[in-house]
């Protein structure tokens, strides 16, 4: 497949300078049409690898967020393959050891292929890994680990990253926790500067998006957390651009 499309950018190339010199003698740049059509067979033969996004996250992406997310981020990567796994309650070590959630499941991949359960192992990230191959990783992991000592987040943090940089060198895009009003502005700025500890001793550091820049928990929902109701709405919105503005 691949000496066929070398072989048709050939003689396309070949065709295209032969029909530049045959008009005039003088140098005449390509028609419109004709360097179009050039043009598009290099792009094709350009995108012959193609970019795939691996995103895990918590309860915050099982809802609303995970879908703004995912549609933002087809729409500004359109030639990139997603796949999204959102698993409610999860901690970075469920990740590794298949704990099962009991409030909700949501995975959802570019093809359509989407999954909406209550109950669900956490997939196995080294299994996502090998299989999707991904070339950028983002990680919506934070909330659940704000009631920790910031060493044992330290410690999930850092054991998460180890095993994503032993299977491959993808980009890591790690998205902290939103503002919410069931913790304290303190609790919610120890476990993003632990974070930001971990991320930034890493080699290349890993980004850190601060997600309450883009946040602030509405008024009309109920449980401190999660953004319900039309405000709730709107901010999951502002969220997920915010994050997507930031990825580079």
């Amino acid at each position: 497949m691949l000496k066929r499309l070398i072989i048709l950018i050939s003689s396309l190339l070949i065709s295209c300078s032969t029909s530049s010199r045959s008009q005039n003698s003088s140098l005449e740049i390509f028609s419109s049409t004709e360097s179009d059509k050039c043009q598009y067979f290099i792009d094709v033969a350009s995108r012959q690898k193609t970019n795939k996004i691996l995103f895990i996250g918590d309860s915050h992406a099982v809802g609303l967020f995970g879908k703004e997310l995912f549609n933002r981020l087809q729409s500004k990567y359109p030639l990139s393959e997603l796949y999204f796994y959102a698993v409610c309650g999860s901690s970075p070590n469920w990740w590794l050891n298949g704990t099962e959630t009991q409030c909700g499941y949501w995975q959802l991949d570019s093809k359509g292929h989407e999954i909406k359960t209550i109950r669900e192992a956490t997939p196995d990230l080294k299994e996502l890994i090998q299989n999707i191959k991904p070339n950028l990783i983002i990680i919506e992991q934070g909330t659940n680990l704000i009631r920790l000592k910031p060493v044992d987040v330290k410690q999930q943090v850092i054991q998460l990253i180890d095993v994503i940089k032993a299977m491959t060198p993808a980009q890591i895009v790690w998205v902290g926790p939103p503002d919410a009003r069931a913790y304290s502005k303190q609790a919610i700025n120890s476990t993003f500067l632990t974070l930001l500890d971990v991320c930034s001793e890493q080699r290349p550091k890993i980004k850190l998006i601060d997600s309450r820049k883009f946040t602030h928990y509405p008024a009309s929902a109920n449980d401190g957390v999660h953004y319900y109701g039309s405000d709730g709405e709107l901010e999951n919105s502002k969220w997920a651009n915010g994050i997507v503005s930031d990825i580079e």
